[in-house]
């Protein structure tokens, strides 16, 4: 829709409050998972510029939304994301970092319990990572020890 129409276009709103709805299923049942820990990644492959256009070099068109949400069973993320909500606008680059797409898949790797691709080039993003129950965490916050 966005690639048709643009991204300020009344089709683009209608498509985006699907999206949102079928979220909002997908999340809730992640919020269900009390004892075990769940995430959803959703992810933009890449941005877009006002009319519609991506594949240039422009902030926005190589810039795309990252969103993690972790159920309960993840444990407290306070400690770790430190967000209040008021950080949309200018204040958002503060309050959120930015990674690099080559990161994802190291990252996403070990949350699925399986190994890092060979010849992967990426790092494991630890802001994506829920705090481990089974073992303990160093002063830095880096995990000690394997769950069993």
């Amino acid at each position: 829709v966005g690639h048709t129409y643009g991204p300020h276009n009344k089709h683009m709103v209608q498509k985006l409050k699907q999206v949102d709805n079928e979220l909002d299923i997908i999340l809730s049942k992640i919020d269900e998972a009390k004892e075990l820990c769940q995430v959803a990644f959703v992810m933009g492959d890449h941005g877009m510029t006002e009319d519609g256009n991506h594949g240039g070099g422009s902030k926005d068109e190589t810039n795309a939304a990252l969103f993690a949400h972790f159920s309960p069973g993840c444990g407290d993320l306070n400690s770790s994301f430190d967000i209040t909500g008021s950080e949309v606008g200018p204040h958002s680059e503060k309050a959120f970092q930015s990674v690099n797409q080559i990161d994802l898949v190291p990252t996403i790797s070990l949350l699925l319990g399986l190994p890092i691709p060979y010849g992967n080039l990426g790092a494991v993003i630890p802001a994506l990572l829920p705090p481990m129950k089974d073992g303990k965490n160093d002063t830095d916050g880096n995990y000690i020890g394997a769950p069993e």
